[in-house]
């Protein structure tokens, strides 16, 4: 399973969004799994069905300018309650059921990919 979303409207991005967000809801990932390349402007975040299970999908953001993550319970793995895109302040929002935040500030050009992962670990 394979869903990508490219920049376009702000309505169509948050319908994409939303679409994303029902895939990823309850899903697992470990904060300290999350992969941010500045240089490339990209974020990758692997998740899974469980705490304890391999990773079987990656959300991918690229055309990233900024990340910020409030992490106030400091637990390394949280479960996903919602992906949202935030128009006026051009930014996905990631948010945890256990307390936490991860913002994604954008370029005007940006694409979001939920990827799967194989049992190799590739696409």
């Amino acid at each position: 399973m394979n869903m990508s979303i490219c920049s376009s409207t702000d309505a169509e991005l948050e319908v994409c969004c939303r679409k994303i967000s029902d895939r990823i809801s309850d899903l697992w990932f470990d904060i300290n799994q999350i992969h941010t390349d500045m240089l490339n402007s990209s974020v990758t975040i692997p998740m899974s069905a469980s705490k304890t299970d391999r990773c079987n999908l990656r959300l991918i953001c690229t055309g990233v300018t900024c990340v910020d993550i409030e992490d106030p319970e400091q637990v390394v793995n949280y479960d996903v309650r919602k992906l949202r895109y935030i128009r006026r302040k051009h930014q996905i929002e990631l948010w945890g059921n256990i307390p936490i935040r991860i913002s994604l500030k954008l370029k005007m050009q940006w694409k979001l990919c939920l990827e799967a992962v194989s049992e190799t670990g590739n696409q």
